[in-house]
C-alpha cells in the first residue's frame, strides 16, 4: 500500500511540475535529498522562478 501511495504522490508532483512549467515558471535549481518527511526519509525540493515576461507569455491553449 505505501509504494501505491508513493507512485500517486509522484504522478502528482510530476503533474504540478507540467502546470508550473505551462505558467511560465523556470526550475531554477534542484535540491537532492533536502529534507526528510515525518518518516524520515530524505525528499527533493525543486525551486521555480517566474517573471513577469514570462507568465504574460505562457502558452496557457495549445
Amino acid at each position: 500500500m505505501i509504494y501505491v501511495l508513493e507512485m500517486q504522490r509522484e504522478k502528482i508532483a510530476n503533474s504540478l511540475q507540467h502546470v508550473y512549467e505551462l505558467l511560465g515558471f523556470k526550475k531554477t535549481a534542484i535540491h537532492e535529498n533536502s529534507w526528510k518527511n515525518q518518516l524520515g526519509e530524505l525528499q527533493t525540493t525543486i525551486d521555480y522562478e517566474l517573471k513577469v515576461s514570462d507568465f504574460c507569455n505562457a502558452k496557457l491553449i495549445d
